[in-house]
């Protein structure tokens, strides 16, 4: 009889456990993902304002020691002069589509 109430408890404790698993596993999947793309939107976009303001102030550097720079020199003898591009397409890469920020009227967002 003892035993009969322990397997009833531990059958039934088990479960109410697969239930909250259950609804941990949804709620974990459904709530933090779109702040898991964002911050990687952020990280995404911080990394290449970095490496630009890297590149910026190396080339303002060097047209300190060299000078002011013809685009002829900056294509031929010393190519490290000159910015990185980045293309339309590296820069949308981490948007979804349709997701463009389009500046509202009268106001910041």
């Amino acid at each position: 009889s003892l035993e009969l109430v322990k397997r009833e408890d531990l059958s039934g404790l088990a479960r109410e456990l697969l239930t909250l698993d259950q609804k941990v596993a949804k709620w974990v999947h459904a709530t933090p993902l779109p702040a898991k793309i964002s911050e990687a939107r952020l990280y995404s976009l911080e990394a290449r304002l970095a490496d630009e303001m890297d590149a910026r102030l190396a080339l303002e550097s060097k047209v300190r020691r060299h000078g002011p720079l013809t685009p002829r020199m900056t294509r031929s003898e010393d190519s490290d002069l000159v910015l990185p591009q980045l293309s339309h397409d590296s820069f949308s890469q981490g948007f979804a589509k349709g997701a463009a920020v389009a500046p509202r009227r009268g106001g910041v967002r």
